[in-house]
């Protein structure tokens, strides 16, 4: 299997039209490698990658790292041809490894772990998904995609702020923001019965209640993780990534422009 490497600067960049094997990547200046923020954690190591400059440029960067690193457990996709893809974690696979990451009481070398690197992950600013949240143009309606075809196959170089897509084909529940509460912070309670945040965490009650316990003990508030819907273009059907924010922002859910700086957990095992 072949990849079509480009860089940040594509005009300094001599790899940028050059069909690459990927046995031959890790010299490549080019390929930005991921910094660890949580080394220690639950069934293996997790890292935040640096930020990408677009969200594409990010699944791009993730899956050629993942490629490169022999002790790489992360998600994997099957394309239409059969060829089999790194993936980005998806909305519900980022929550289940942050809570693995915060149970997780001991280092390796049996030392105990700080509450510091225990919320690493959840202090995190920006966690990308590859689940899609799908808004019907000129609608209150939206779906929700936890692993979007459309966001593992982008182009690294896709520069507008949304796929456009046939929402109708969107095989998912539909949802309505006029129906529930949006923009705005919730409760405990609200967020384990909130449809969004319920489609989100592919119906895992557990998993959606052990998360919002931990970020509701840590930020010490009585409302966060709002459910964002905000979009400059409500005429249109776009699709974008579903986000975690960081516990500074109330840890919310959001869905930036896929223009926007991208940055994603990336899983690899312990040995």
């Amino acid at each position: 299997m072949f990849y079509f490497l480009g860089a940040n600067n594509k005009h300094k960049n001599p790899w940028r039209h050059a069909a690459v094997d990927p046995s031959t990547l890790e010299g490549n200046p080019y390929i930005r490698q991921a910094d660890p923020v949580s080394a220690d954690s639950g069934p293996g190591v997790y890292h935040l990658m640096h930020q990408a400059p677009i969200y594409g440029a990010g699944v791009h960067t993730l899956r050629i790292a993942s490629m490169l690193d022999p002790n790489s457990t992360q998600p994997m996709f099957r394309r239409d041809n059969r060829a089999i893809v790194y993936r980005p974690l998806s909305f519900k696979e980022n929550m289940q490894v942050m809570v693995d990451d915060y149970n997780r009481l001991e280092n390796t070398d049996g030392t105990n772990r700080s509450m510091e690197a225990r919320l690493s992950l959840f202090h995190s600013g920006y966690k990308d998904t590859c689940t899609a949240v799908v808004r019907k143009e000129r609608s209150s309606k939206f779906k929700i995609l936890p692993v979007s075809k459309n966001l593992v196959e982008i182009s690294k170089d896709y520069t507008l702020e949304g796929l456009y897509i046939d929402y109708e084909s969107i095989n998912a529940p539909e949802l309505d923001r006029n129906k529930g509460v949006y923009f705005e912070n919730l409760t405990k309670a609200e967020v384990t019965e909130h449809p969004a945040w319920l489609a989100a965490s592919e119906d895992d009650t557990n998993l959606l209640k052990e998360y919002s316990a931990i970020v509701f003990s840590s930020s010490q508030a009585k409302k966060c993780m709002s459910f964002d819907m905000r979009s400059r273009f409500p005429d249109l059907t776009i699709s974008r990534a579903l986000c975690l924010l960081g516990l500074n922002f109330r840890s919310c859910a959001n869905i930036p422009s896929l223009q926007w700086n991208s940055s994603f957990i990336m899983t690899r095992s312990k040995e």
